[in-house]
């Protein structure tokens, strides 16, 4: 089945009026929370997501956090079962810090990215591919190697391995979802309101530095 049908059915893909990472605005927004809910069917998803990797000698899983987590452990497990080294391949995500950027944080996961460590980089969605290359910054500054992005969907316009500053970008589903400007958005324009649910995108912190948009703020529910 098609990784975007698959989505739609479980009410992943959804219609609105959305403020992505980046600032844009979108009337689609991806959601994959509901793919990782069932850890059978992310553990499936890893077999072609990761195959390009099999043999590249891949130490480490890293994901931003915190959608990423849960894709990044099931992962780890993957590569640790069918990658090319005899031995564990660990798993370590790195934490948003104040300043809107990301590092490994957590006691020990430097380590497991640092040293020269073989490190991919899982992601659910790429969309403006900032998240990805701030983590592969952090990877580099630590010492580790990136030898790759591996994504479930890559919706973002442009976004290529070069882009992101990494040797291969593979994603199981290329997605073209229109997105604008905040200035510019049609959306906005005809008054339609931003959806603020914490966990489909960013309308909260737009909400907030909004108070007076015209088009008004409404929060989705998630309808089985």
């Amino acid at each position: 089945m098609d990784l975007l049908n698959l989505l739609e059915q479980k009410r992943g893909l959804l219609d609105g009026h959305f403020v992505l990472s980046a600032g844009d605005h979108s009337p689609k927004y991806l959601c994959v929370d509901p793919l990782l809910c069932d850890p059978r069917q992310v553990y499936e998803l890893c077999a072609p997501l990761l195959s390009p990797f099999r043999h590249k000698g891949v130490t480490t899983v890293v994901s931003p956090a915190i959608g990423g987590i849960v894709l990044c452990q099931a992962a780890a497990l993957w590569m640790t079962l069918n990658g090319s080294i005899d031995e564990v391949v660990y798993a370590a995500w790195a934490d948003k810090t104040v300043d809107g950027g990301f590092d490994f944080e957590r006691w020990g996961f430097a380590f497991y990215v640092g040293e020269e460590k073989r490190v991919i980089i899982a992601e659910d969605v790429v969309t403006s591919g900032r998240s990805t290359r701030q983590v592969r910054e952090q990877v580099e500054r630590h010492g580790g190697v990136v030898v790759g992005v591996a994504a479930l969907f890559n919706r973002g316009t442009g976004v290529t391995a070069e882009t992101l500053g990494v040797p291969l970008l593979h994603s199981l589903r290329d997605v073209s979802l229109p997105k604008y400007p905040a200035n510019t958005c049609p959306l906005c324009r005809d008054r339609q309101p931003i959806v603020v649910n914490p966990a489909l995108g960013h309308g909260q912190l737009y909400q907030k530095a909004h108070p007076d948009y015209k088009g008004g703020y409404i929060e989705l529910q998630y309808a089985a």
